[in-house]
């Protein structure tokens, strides 16, 4: 976990997480067995370059999580990380993501109803 962006951020997350999924599991929920990225919100051009490389390592049934959205002043007085999120919604609509997706074999599935 050493080698990879984010280390540390992501080992805190696993942490909070220790048994969560087993326990989930357990109580007959689907769960993800996968998780891999974790962003630093840095400003800038690499969201699409970080967002591909997040995929080295995906495991079985995983769960990709992004924050994609258009920012206002009420979703800035919610969140004070929300620079990213207009260059994820971009690339996430980008005919380069619709080409990594078949370049990588992926599709992309529904999440359960809210």
């Amino acid at each position: 976990i050493r080698a990879r962006p984010q280390a540390r951020k992501a080992a805190v997350v696993a942490g909070l997480g220790l048994g969560f999924g087993a326990a989930a599991r357990r109580a007959g929920f689907a769960t993800n067995r996968g998780f891999s990225g974790f962003s630093d919100f840095a400003e800038g051009d690499g969201f699409a370059d970080a967002f591909e490389r997040s995929f080295r390592a995906l495991g079985p049934a995983p769960v990709v999580m992004c924050h994609p959205g258009e920012v206002d002043e009420a979703l800035r007085a919610l969140d004070p990380v929300v620079a990213s999120r207009p260059r994820e919604l971009a690339y996430l609509g980008s005919d380069r993501f619709a080409a990594f997706l078949e370049r990588e074999g992926l599709r992309l599935v529904p999440g359960p109803a809210a």
